[in-house]
């Protein structure tokens, strides 16, 4: 296995004293020993922290303790300590499991704690551990991400998966690649959805994965780097095995270098990051657009930078597909190659994005055709129907603006929201007008081509550091977050207007018949 042994990094599970009945018992604080591997852009780890009051694992549980206490506090500042100790030692990536909710007093302990520890050393960016924080399951507790912001940092926030299970997110390194974490808390229940799931995710994959320890096979596959554990720890003299998988999997070190095998003695420094030399960018896309994609780049240099061509061919790029996933790699290995992709890429943005606010000025004008032809120009109704029109047109303007190739996750979800509200506080007008559910339809269309513009991005411009959306759980965990995007009230009151009126889907009218649709007299 490719994971570093605990006594060899002097990491070994720290334990507490705690009084249970009548007796004085020491355990560990958690039933879980962590698990950090290296990677080719520095070391990342996995630790189930065990929710304060929770079960221990059954093996565990020896002379009658079955759980920690409740109120976690010395649990959980030994267990800051501890945390606190393997980044030092310089883990860069911690994925946790079963962290209590962040209104509680045991998530203040563990959160107090790490930050009076981290001081200002900048060696945890303890933030994450509230704005990373996913409920699990039906459970109380959840998932959480730490990082070494010099190492790694967030820059996709978590998105549920794995019926919230996993939860999915981005980080950027050091020298800028994108890659996808899946920080699981597997259902043992459910075992082959967690195991299907695990093999098809492209990224790092962390966590408590819940699935028997003789049942699960390990990837076959040489470039894909796995640590799989079972919980071992030391109670009372007692060896104590839980027959299930802790469990790292890292597809992305020999994407980049397939010359990577990581070290099993020490934790290493991040990796091949000298200042001033350009590291090769690993774009991963579907093996069904790769081919377009680069016959469309080279036809756009052939026109601006001639002189990255050469017979015909980009230089210093190279396509590889890997089976049976049907995923391309692109590998850009020279700056100015790359930096005229992320160009090529902006200005495709550009025209899609034109495109889309088009058809939704379309349906505006159609909306001012039928105010001039069933309003008289001196009446209020007239007066007011053109209002509606400047406001929904002023609204797009605004919102179109707003999206550019760059724009954070937050502030398209600022924007999209404050979009829906537009179309909230003025979807009675407009009904009056056009018909029940014209402006939800128009909106809701512009939305979902807006999604999809984004999502191009994300197969392409959004990976230019390399995470990609060709894996189906990655699209899915897009889809999930771009589309709900924490709905606000007015939001939900269009969604439940558009199952009233619309129907669930394209075959279920619902109340509007769209073909006898007739504008209102006003």
């Amino acid at each position: 296995m490719p994971n570093i042994p605990l006594n060899v990094l002097g990491l070994s599970v720290p334990n507490m004293t705690f009084q249970n009945g009548n007796k004085i018992v020491t355990r560990p604080i958690t039933d879980h020993p962590p698990i950090i591997q290296n990677t080719h852009w520095g070391a990342i780890g996995t630790i189930n922290i065990l929710n304060p009051g929770s079960p221990i694992a059954p093996p565990a549980q020896i002379d009658g303790v079955k759980a920690l206490p409740a109120n976690g506090q010395v649990q959980m500042e030994l267990m800051a300590e501890y945390i606190f100790k393997m980044f030092q030692q310089g883990v860069g990536l911690l994925a946790l499991q079963e962290v209590p909710e962040p209104q509680s007093a045991n998530f203040r302990f563990l959160s107090d704690k790490l930050k009076s520890l981290a001081g200002t050393s900048n060696l945890i960016d303890v933030d994450t551990l509230t704005s990373q924080w996913l409920k699990t399951g039906t459970h109380s507790f959840g998932t959480s991400i730490l990082c070494n912001p010099k190492q790694f940092r967030i820059s996709s926030n978590a998105s549920p998966g794995l019926n919230n299970r996993a939860a999915v997110c981005e980080v950027t390194t050091a020298n800028g690649q994108v890659i996808p974490v899946a920080n699981i808390h597997g259902d043992f229940t459910k075992q082959p959805d967690t195991a299907n799931y695990v093999a098809g995710f492209d990224g790092f994959c962390l966590g408590d994965l819940n699935i028997t320890h003789s049942a699960f096979a390990p990837a076959q596959d040489a470039d894909i780097l796995q640590s799989i554990e079972r919980p071992t720890l030391q109670v009372e003299g007692n060896t104590c095995v839980t027959n299930t998988v802790d469990f790292i999997q890292d597809k992305y070190s020999k994407q980049f270098n397939s010359a990577f095998v990581p070290d099993v003695g020490r934790i290493a420094q991040l990796q091949n990051t000298e200042e001033g030399v350009f590291q090769p960018v690993v774009i991963k896309i579907s093996s069904f657009t790769a081919v377009p994609l680069l016959k469309n780049f080279a036809t756009y240099l052939a026109r601006v930078q001639p002189e990255l061509i050469n017979s015909g061919r980009i230089i210093d790029v190279d396509l590889k597909t890997q089976s049976p996933y049907n995923i391309a790699h692109i590998t850009i290995k020279n700056e100015v190659v790359y930096q005229a992709y992320k160009r090529f890429m902006a200005d495709q943005f550009s025209v899609e994005k034109t495109k889309i606010q088009q058809q939704f000025i379309t349906q505006l004008n159609v909306l001012d055709n039928k105010i001039s032809a069933y309003a008289k120009k001196s009446s209020a109704s007239y007066k007011k129907g053109q209002e509606l029109h400047q406001t929904l047109y002023t609204a797009q303007e605004t919102f179109f603006s707003s999206l550019t190739p760059d724009a954070s996750f937050e502030r398209i979800q600022e924007n999209i929201a404050n979009f829906r509200k537009v179309c909230e506080q003025n979807v009675r007008d407009a009904d009056r007008i056009m018909g029940h559910g014209w402006l939800y339809r128009i909106g809701e269309v512009l939305l979902k081509a807006v999604a999809g513009l984004y999502a191009g991005i994300g197969m392409v411009l959004g990976i230019i550091g390399g995470q990609g959306l060709a894996n189906p759980q990655h699209r899915q965990a897009y889809r999930d977050s771009f589309l709900t995007l924490n709905q606000s009230t007015g939001s939900k009151a269009l969604q439940e207007f558009k199952q009233t009126i619309l129907g669930e889907d394209e075959d279920e009218p619902g109340l509007l018949d769209e073909d006898k649709l007739t504008p209102k007299n006003m």
